[in-house]
């Protein structure tokens, strides 16, 4: 038997809600009802990451990771990201970025996380000609070991540790 159905609407704002309601529940969210994207942070192999602010609270500001659909190409990079949204949803721990939400549209997949406004620990020691301070080093180890502790309590680990990838949050 035929499953298809075919709808009629008497307006285009009928039509339009009748969508949007029908992607939400499938999943699919306008992120830009509650969030206003910045500049671009940084860039990596599946999208780039920007700044964002919440809408109607500036002050709230956040990181979205935006992830080209186009770009996760077969079932491995596909169970990658699931893994990694999973991962950052269970661990709750104040050395770990956090995950707000996730959500995707047609083309994107999109992470909206804690904002570090310090950068990396890459940037921050170039800065100082590569070096760190005895008790600056002391201070990011211990976090980072923290951090570290933290994933492992849930069964995890890290693969791509590296000073890029440890960022820095300043009160």
């Amino acid at each position: 038997p035929n499953k298809s159905r075919i709808l009629y609407f008497d307006s285009r704002d009928k039509q339009k809600q009748w969508t949007e309601m029908l992607l939400k529940a499938m999943g699919f969210s306008n992120l830009f009802d509650f969030y206003e994207l910045g500049k671009t942070l940084g860039k990596g192999q599946y999208g780039q990451v920007h700044l964002a602010y919440q809408k109607g609270d500036p002050s709230k500001v956040f990181a979205v990771k935006v992830i080209d659909r186009k770009r996760i190409r077969g079932q491995k990079p596909h169970d990658l990201l699931v893994n990694e949204i999973e991962i950052m949803t269970e661990i709750k721990d104040k050395n770990v970025v956090g995950l707000v939400t996730a959500t995707k549209t047609m083309s994107n997949y999109y992470l909206v996380m804690e904002f570090c406004n310090g950068g990396d620990v890459d940037g921050f020691m170039k800065a100082r000609g590569g070096w760190l301070s005895e008790t600056e080093a002391r201070l990011i180890l211990r976090q980072l070991v923290a951090g570290l502790l933290a994933i492992r309590d849930e069964q995890v680990m890290h693969r791509d540790l590296k000073l890029p990838n440890i960022l820095m949050n300043f009160p």
